[in-house]
This record gives C-alpha cells, structure tokens and sequence, in this order.
C-alpha cells in the first residue's frame, strides 16, 4: 500500500474551520524544504483558507462526528474550490485516514442504494473492505527527511 491523496467523498458532509492563532495552534507555516510528504486528505469545500494554515477538519456520519487538525498545502480554485491537507503528527494522521474510510464506506452505501440495493452499515463495510481497502493509500506526517535518513539506517 503506497501513500497517497486520499479525496473525500462528496456526498458524505465536511466542513474545514481555519484555527486561530492561540487557539493551541501550531506555528503558522509549513516549510516543507527537508521534509517527506506521506500523503493527506483532498476535500472540496468553499472554506476560505491559505495553504500553511492550520485547521480543523469537522465529520462524520449521524450521531458520531469526527474532529482532526491538519495544516493546509494546497488551494486549487477550478470549477470547485479543492484543498490539500497534509498532517503533522502521527495520530491527526491515523484519525484522518480512519475516518476518511469510513466516509468511504458511507459513500459506497449511499451509491449501492441509488442503484437499489440496501446494505446496512455492517453489510456496506464489510462488501467495501473486500473490495477497496487493499487500494486505500496510507497517509502519514509530514516526516524530516534527515529522520528517515537515521531511521532507514
């Protein structure tokens, strides 16, 4: 499994609210010169926000929403607004791509319906993870890419 831009589905609700600074936040840049990229999250949204700047990304599915921080990489303004979002520890990451899974699952359950099969959660999850979680990429924090050098060693 390679890491890899995970997008979130579209039809599964997110929203992204920028954190201000003081706020517990981290410093507000990302300078990514000697550091690996592992992957992130793509979501498409008409949040207002510059790449480099923290926020939290907010989720779920009915009564279980979802929170995690992440920092902001990239803004691509096309026919929709899209937003890159990469991650500075382990654990937003680990929530993130958890999370995007099962916004995934959801996903695939909502278009399984409009074709007119009706899958419980636990029938969706298990039919997507047979198919699809081999193919899911991973996702990690932005890492030093001297620590991996030490690391690798």
């Amino acid at each position: 499994m390679q890491y890899g831009f995970i997008e979130h589905p579209r039809d599964v609700p997110a929203s992204i609210v920028p954190i201000e600074a003081g706020e517990g936040s981290l410093p507000a840049s990302l300078d990514l010169d000697g550091q690996r990229l592992q992957g992130g999250i793509v979501i498409h949204t008409e949040a207002e926000v510059v790449p480099g700047q923290e926020v939290e990304v907010r989720t779920g599915l009915r009564n279980r929403p979802v929170r995690y921080r992440a920092r902001v990489l990239w803004v691509v303004e096309q026919e929709e607004r899209s937003i890159g979002l990469v991650f500075e520890s382990e654990q937003q990451a680990f929530l993130a791509r958890m999370t995007e899974q099962v916004c995934h699952i959801e996903h695939f359950r909502l278009q399984q319906a409009r074709l007119g099969r009706r899958l419980s959660e636990a029938e969706a999850a298990r039919e997507w993870i047979e198919k699809h979680s081999q193919d899911f990429p991973r996702i990690g924090p932005v890492t030093p890419t001297e620590h991996l050098r030490h690391s690798a060693a």
